[in-house]
């Protein structure tokens, strides 16, 4: 029962070892009655590798046991140490060594103990994925056959999750035409955003062929506000909608299609379910992929937000399964798992399939892993159980309120909900559940006011901890948390890489002639030889264009220009302080005179009449100018405030509110991004017109240290 066959064994028909590992055939090596493998998965099954072979010396079944040393939970472990459990020793043999490798050529003569003092932890690669150890046999005083057993644990090093707002066309990608013959089916996604999509648009999570023409199945968001699990035989569709909160919280979405039933959960919850009878679910050609739609012909309908714990079932999972399984990781071997992409890597574009089935997918055009404590530990969805399920902490500035941003290490709590069944609580700033041991321990109903973070860096996410018990009762240990930026400046928009820009949409400003276009700007470095730094505006610095821009030089100048194509480019310019210092940029175009300001006062100006401002699909953007083809002229610094307006603003109201946040409202101001969001991908314009920006492989700084506190309405104020 042990031993493989040769197969030519007297009375043997048939013998199938199913030992491939790839391709669709099963090899019958008796009489050549082959199988066809048709959706099952090769595995690599290392309790019963070790079990079957062809060499004496694996022959036998002595399983062991692997366990996290925290938990104690023998599926999964984020430590690559784990603890040695259960380990049997074949009757007759004296010495024991352990090895990651199960070839005999791995074992080390000087390294055998005795099974009396077996090791009782071992080290696994750091590798991400199944971890196997080996434990090797024999008998120092007599001759025995070599024997070998086996054990493997899954090994996630993070607690993560893949923020799909990067840059433009995000999404993870397998490859084309998989799951052909699933039908009933449960697919289910952790998810956080806070960005609905724009008008007659949807927002991509899951899944294949959905959304318009093909065959599929997925899981999106919508304008509408909604989100929906759709199954769809072309134009028939089955599509339960649920009302989404977009709230920036985590929220667990699970679509389930059973026979003519389609099904949607959130949060555990039936949402929504629609019946009608639908054919096959499956076009060739489509692929499978995370964060935005494969049409057949292109992606399209990108995500905004974070995605975590991807799971296919080919069966449809009862809502009692989906609420046990939704707070907890996987071993990656249940029933009927088809798909488990936990997005746990934390680093690089390779992503995961955790089934046998190894669909592993590819990171394309630059999703952000987010795995810092503040984020990924605050995750609903954990291998510990006392970190598995979500009373998310709301914390909020003193003064502002604001639950983003503070520049206190003291904050109020704002909200603090409690698991039920749990009468008590303590805070850490730890995610280590051995702070939450024995201690002083507080009643539930006397919550916290204010809470302190400790080791706050000014930039940072801080988080805090709280843990919950029941006193009088056996609960499991829970688990909640918030966080907050702590920063002593405000926020500005960095722009450091050749490609960081925030860009609105093309065809802006159609009308504009006298215009004023303001920022704030910090750069220590000037322009390559023959090259700009670009601020903001659209259409300047050289091309057949029209537009207006401002941007420094390799010359150690600040422009700003407004041109006329190759007919008219008149620009008015001084010298650029460089360093790391913020100084204010006023360009203003008034009738035939440009002019620039710097830090409000009167630079530079030129005289010369430009008659055309635009030119059609030239798209707006900060840090990079484009000329109506392509980018170019990357910014190397921060940018902050940026305004525009359609007059000429004179000296004394381009000083009045330099300093000053505005409202958006302002009579004039036609395009006003404060670029303070301090997180997230998009920019926004706080004027009515709601231009938008996308950043390209931007990211924050805290540094703008320009911005006062406005005076109380009705004081006079005196401007120089």
């Amino acid at each position: 029962m042990f031993q493989c066959l040769a197969g030519t064994e007297p009375g043997l028909v048939g013998y199938w070892p199913l030992n491939e590992g790839t391709g669709t055939v099963a090899v019958d090596w008796v009489a050549g009655n082959s199988g066809t493998r048709y959706s099952a998965y090769w595995t690599a099954d290392t309790p019963f590798g070790p079990m079957m072979s062809a060499s004496g010396a694996y022959l036998g079944n002595w399983p062991f046991t692997l366990a996290d040393l925290e938990t104690g939970d023998t599926r999964v472990t984020d430590s690559n140490v784990v603890a040695v459990a259960g380990l049997p020793v074949p009757a007759g043999y004296d010495v024991c060594q352990l090895s990651a490798s199960p070839a005999v050529s791995a074992i080390n003569p000087d390294s055998w103990v005795s099974t009396n003092t077996l090791p009782d932890r071992f080290t696994l690669s750091t590798t991400a994925g199944r971890g196997s150890l080996y434990a090797w046999f024999t008998n120092t005083a007599a001759s025995v056959p070599l024997r070998r057993s086996a054990a493997s644990i899954v090994h996630f090093p993070a607690e993560a999750a893949l923020d799909f707002r990067a840059s433009a066309q995000n999404r993870v990608t397998m490859t084309p035409d998989l799951y052909p013959g699933v039908t009933n089916l449960t697919l289910t996604a952790w998810i956080k955003t806070s960005t609905v999509p724009a008008t007659n648009s949807y927002g991509s999570i899951a899944g294949r062929g959905y959304l318009y023409g093909s065959n599929g199945f997925g899981l999106f968001v919508s304008y509408d506000e909604n989100a929906y699990f759709q199954v769809r035989n072309g134009a028939s569709i089955l599509q339960p909608a649920a009302v989404y909160p977009f709230d920036g919280n985590w929220h667990h979405l699970a679509g389930v299609h059973e026979g003519n039933t389609a099904r949607l959960y959130l949060d555990g919850e039936l949402a929504a379910e629609s019946t009608a009878p639908l054919a096959s679910i499956y076009s060739e050609g489509v692929t499978f992929a995370l964060g935005m739609r494969d049409s057949g012909l292109g992606w399209d309908f990108p995500f905004e937000g974070a995605i975590a714990e991807v799971r296919l079932w080919k069966s449809a999972r009862t809502q009692a399964q989906i609420k046990d399984e939704m707070f907890r990781c996987l071993a990656d071997t249940e029933a009927g798992l088809i798909g488990y992409w936990p997005l746990s890597e934390g680093t690089g574009t390779a992503v995961t399939d955790r089934t046998d089935a190894g669909n592993n997918g590819t990171v394309v055009n630059g999703a952000a892993w987010l795995k810092d404590k503040s984020v990924a530990a605050l995750l609903p969805v954990s291998r510990d159980p006392s970190r598995q399920g979500y009373w998310p902490l709301t914390l909020a500035d003193l003064t502002t309120a604001d639950s983003l941003l503070t520049d206190s290490n003291v904050v109020a709590v704002a909200r603090f909900p409690v698991p039920t069944g749990y009468s008590s609580y303590r805070i850490s700033t730890s995610p280590t559940a051995s702070v939450a041991g024995p201690g002083d321990w507080v009643a539930v109903t006397a919550p916290p006011a204010t809470l302190a973070f400790a080791d706050t860096v000014s930039g940072s996410r801080a988080a805090l901890f709280a843990w919950f018990t029941n006193t009088a009762a056996s609960v499991p240990l829970r688990r909640s948390g918030g966080s907050m930026i702590y920063a002593t400046q405000g926020p500005a928009l960095a722009v450091t890489t050749t490609t960081a820009r925030a860009e609105m949409a093309a065809g802006l400003y159609p009308t504009l002639t006298n215009l004023t276009l303001s920022a704030w700007v910090k750069t220590s470095t000037a322009p390559a030889a023959n090259s700009y730094g670009s601020i903001a505006g659209r259409g300047y610095l050289s091309g057949a264009v029209n537009g207006f821009g401002l941007f420094v030089t390799y010359t150690g100048e600040v422009q700003f220009q407004t041109r006329n194509g190759d007919i008219a480019n008149i620009a008015a310019a001084a010298p650029y302080p460089f360093g790391a210092v913020w100084h204010h940029l006023a360009g203003v175009r008034e009738g035939n005179m440009t002019r620039l300001y710097l830090d409000g006062e009167l630079a530079a100006e030129s005289p010369g009449a430009v008659t055309n401002l635009y030119t059609s699909g030239v798209v707006f953007g900060l840090g990079m100018r484009h000329n109506g083809v392509d980018w170019g002229f990357p910014f190397n610094g921060a940018i902050s405030e940026v305004r525009l307006w359609n007059y000429a603003r004179s000296r004394r109201e381009i000083r009045s509110d330099m300093h000053y946040r505005l409202t958006g409202a302002e009579p004039g101001l036609i395009g006003y991004w404060p670029l303070d969001e301090a997180e997230g991908r998009w920019v926004e314009d706080l004027t009515a017109a709601g231009n938008d920006g996308r950043m390209n492989n931007a990211g924050w700084e805290f540094t703008a240290d320009f911005i006062r506190v406005r005076p109380p309405p009705g004081l006079k104020i005196r401007i120089l």
